[in-house]
Order: C-alpha cells, then sequence, then structure tokens
C-alpha cells in the first residue's frame, strides 16, 4: 500500500474512534456528575489542580472539561482577575459545565 493511503486509512480509523468516543460522552451526561464526578474529585482534582501551581491572574484551558467539574478548584486558584477556557467536543458535557 503506498505511504498516502496508508496515512488515509489511519485518518479515517482515528475519525471513527473520535466519533465513537464523541458518542459514548453524549450519552453519558446527563449522569456524568452523579456517578464519575464525586469519584474523580475525591481521588485526582484538588491534586491535579495542585499540581498546575496556578496563581491568581493566570489564563487556563481546560481541554475535554467534560462537565466541569474542576472549574470552582481552578476559579479558585486564578482568582478573579484570572481567565478559564473551557473546551469539550460533547455538546451535551458543555451544557452542564
Amino acid at each position: 500500500m503506498p505511504l498516502g493511503n496508508q496515512k488515509t486509512v489511519e485518518v479515517r480509523k482515528m475519525q471513527t474512534q473520535y466519533d465513537l468516543t464523541k458518542a459514548q460522552y453524549r450519552q453519558f451526561a446527563p449522569w456524568y456528575d452523579a456517578f464519575a464526578a464525586p469519584a474523580l474529585k475525591v481521588r485526582c482534582r484538588n491534586q491535579a489542580v495542585s499540581l498546575l501551581g496556578l496563581r491568581v491572574g493566570d489564563v487556563v484551558v481546560d481541554a475535554a472539561c467534560g462537565t466541569g467539574g474542576s472549574f470552582p478548584l481552578i476559579e479558585e486558584a486564578i482568582g478573579p482577575t484570572g481567565y478559564l477556557i473551557g473546551v469539550e467536543v460533547t455538546p451535551e458535557m458543555l451544557r452542564k459545565a
């Protein structure tokens, strides 16, 4: 298979995986906060945000922000002069953020 065709096949596989993942998170959105979010907050969120070393006035891009579960911790760290930008490919998750 020529290299160009191989790359096309790989891109299609990646797009298919992206579409499948997005569909799963769209279905997951309505109950994400009730089931997944509390466990994540207890186990990971505080530690993850503290490891960022955020300061008042920082700008933060939360990629794959989901329902915004880390937003309160980030907002507390960056204060009123900071900016928080949430990026999420799943509209259902972002609406809850």
